[in-house]
C-alpha cells in the first residue's frame, strides 16, 4: 500500500459513521467504546493511531490484510501457503499496523467539539478483582472479602445510544470458614451526553450476559443467564427480554412450550430491530436456533444452531456457506423459517 493510499484509507476511517470510529481528531458528537489501538506505519515511520472497539479493529485488520494479499498478487491465503510466502506476509502485515489491547477498555462521550465530556471504565473479570481483609462487627472480627465488577458495553450503528451492563460480585469468609456471597447486574441505557435514559436490575440470581441494540438505539435486546442452585432450574431460567429505548418491555422470552432453553452464547439483531435471534438448546441435548418478530408476535425456529451473518429487518436471514459467500438462507416475513 502506498503512502497516499494509506492517508486516504485512515482518512476513510475517521469520517465512518459507526460505534466511536472517530473519536479523537475528528469534531463530532460521538460515543466511542475504545479497545483496540491501531497504530499504522510506513517506511519504519508512524503515520497515524486509531482507538476503537474491537470489532473496528477486526474490520481494520481485514482490510489491511487483504491490501497486502494483493500485494503479493494473491486472493486466498491457500495460495500463499502452495506458494511458501507466509513469513513474507506476516512481516509486511506487520510492518504496517500494530494492534494493542486498551486495558482496561474505555467508553467515552465526545460533544460536538471532539472534546471527551463523560467516560466510563469497563472492567472484565480478570482485571477487576480486589481482595481485602476488613474488620466487621461490633467485635471487629477479620474477615476475607473478594470482590469482582465485570462492565460491558454495545454502541448503537449511528454512535448515539449505547447500551452498559454492569455486573458486580462479593464473597465474604465469615463464620469459621463459611461464605455468604453478594451479587447484582444492572443493564443501563445512555444517550450521546452520557445521560442515563434507565436502569434495569436483572432478577436474584441472574445477571446479563449478552446484549444488542439495533443501529439507531430503538430496540435494546439481551440474555439473562441463571447462576448458582440447582442446574436444572438455572437451565430453564435463561432468558431473552427485549426493550424499547423509553423502557417499554416488547417481549420476555423464558422457553417454548417448556422444552427449550435459552443459550447465552447468540443474540443478533436487525439493523431497525424488528427481528433478532437466539441460540436455543432443547433438554434431551439437540440445539435449534429461534427468530423472534416482536412487532407481530412470531416465534419462528431453525432446527440447528445458525449464527446470522445478517439479518435484515424485511425477514431476509444471511449467513456464510462453505465457500465464504454470503447467502441468503431464511425469509422470516414469508415464514420459510423451518427446514424440518
Amino acid at each position: 500500500m502506498k503512502r497516499s493510499c494509506i492517508s486516504m484509507f485512515i482518512a476513510f476511517l475517521l469520517t465512518l459513521p459507526s460505534n466511536g470510529m472517530y473519536a479523537g481528531p475528528v469534531k463530532v458528537q460521538k460515543i466511542a467504546l475504545e479497545e483496540l489501538q491501531v497504530t499504522f506505519f510506513e517506511n519504519g515511520s508512524v503515520v497515524d493511531n486509531l482507538r476503537v472497539s474491537e470489532n473496528e479493529g477486526k474490520g481494520i485488520i481485514e482490510k489491511i490484510k487483504n491490501d497486502v494479499l494483493k500485494s503479493f498478487g494473491a486472493d486466498t491465503f491457500k495460495v500463499l501457503v502452495e506458494k511458501g510466502l507466509i513469513a513474507e506476509f506476516d512481516e509486511a502485515l506487520y510492518s504496517r499496523l500494530k494492534v494493542e489491547r486498551i486495558v482496561p477498555p474505555v467508553l467515552r462521550f465526545y460533544n460536538k467539539e471532539g472534546k471527551i465530556i463523560k467516560e466510563m471504565l469497563m472492567r472484565r473479570p480478570g482485571n477487576s478483582r480486589q481482595s481485602a481483609m476488613e474488620q466487621l462487627g461490633s467485635i471487629g472480627i477479620p474477615v476475607s472479602i473478594n470482590r469482582a465488577i465485570s462492565r460491558d458495553a454495545v454502541v448503537s450503528t449511528d454512535g448515539k445510544s449505547v447500551i452498559v451492563t454492569e455486573y458486580f460480585a462479593e464473597l465474604a469468609g465469615v463464620d469459621h470458614g463459611k461464605y455468604v456471597s453478594n451479587t447484582s447486574s444492572k443493564l443501563r441505557l445512555y444517550d450521546s451526553l452520557g445521560k442515563m435514559l434507565w436502569e434495569k436490575s436483572a432478577p436474584e440470581h441472574m445477571y446479563v450476559n449478552k446484549m444488542a441494540i439495533s443501529g439507531a438505539g430503538e430496540v435494546i435486546a439481551f440474555i439473562l443467564v441463571g447462576e448458582g442452585g440447582d442446574m436444572e432450574k438455572v437451565f430453564s431460567a435463561n432468558r431473552l427480554v427485549v426493550f424499547d429505548r423509553g423502557g417499554k418491555n416488547l417481549l420476555d422470552f423464558t422457553g417454548m412450550e417448556g422444552s427449550y432453553s435459552v443459550r447465552s452464547t447468540l443474540l443478533s439483531i436487525s439493523p431497525g430491530g424488528r427481528y433478532i435471534s437466539i441460540a436455543a438448546v432443547k433438554k434431551d441435548g439437540g440445539r435449534m436456533s429461534l427468530f423472534f418478530d416482536h412487532k407481530s408476535g412470531a416465534t419462528m425456529k431453525w432446527q440447528e444452531i445458525l449464527a446470522p451473518l445478517r439479518l435484515g429487518d424485511n425477514g431476509a436471514v444471511f449467513t456464510i456457506d462453505r465457500s465464504g459467500r454470503a447467502v441468503k438462507i431464511l425469509d422470516l416475513a414469508k415464514k420459510i423459517y423451518n427446514h424440518n
